[in-house]
């Protein structure tokens, strides 16, 4: 079938103002640009349409739901200041003000990172908690520092299994 380049200047310009949402671009950039804009459809496709087969999902719930359940628990008895907590955090050097922020901030993250819209931003914010934490356990020479470094491995295990996007863009080769 063959086009008349009349046809074909109407076609560029439809697809111009598709891309751009009817803007206009200088005279010699189109093909660049609509390039770039397609390349970026297709990540974005990617991205988000990842499918995951129902045992990965289920299998990546119950790993998140381990570091979420320790995490919400944990930020739970610092915002009801339990005196055993209390101990426990001035055994880290924290005073007693900050606790409750700490314990809002702990449930916060944890919320972000439950939701499936929003839990990679949360898998980041875990991470950053759970970094504090293993530092704190470094600071005071605490055996325990591995709990925390584990959590932040269930953080991302359980993430990468139960959520396409994450999958596709990391792959893990057989």
């Amino acid at each position: 079938m063959q086009f008349k380049w009349a046809e074909l200047q109407t076609s560029d310009a439809q697809l111009k103002h598709m891309a751009y949402g009817g803007f206009r671009v200088p005279d010699g950039s189109l093909t660049t640009r609509v390039k770039e804009y397609l390349e970026e459809e297709l990540m974005s496709m990617v991205t988000h349409d990842a499918p995951v087969s129902s045992k990965r999902l289920w299998a990546g719930r119950i790993i998140s739901a381990l570091p979420a359940l320790l995490l919400l628990f944990s930020g739970t008895m610092k915002l009801l200041k339990v005196p055993a907590v209390m101990e426990g955090m001035g055994h880290y050097g924290y005073p007693e003000h900050p606790i409750l922020y700490i314990g809002m901030l702990e449930v916060g993250c944890t919320i972000v990172y439950l939701i499936p819209r929003t839990a990679i931003v949360g898998a980041i914010l875990m991470t950053a908690y759970l970094g504090g934490a293993t530092a704190t356990n470094v600071r005071v020479e605490d055996p325990s520092v591995i709990g925390p470094v584990l959590a932040g491995v269930f953080v991302w295990a359980g993430l990468y299994l139960r959520d396409g996007r994450l999958s596709a863009l990391i792959p893990v080769r057989r």
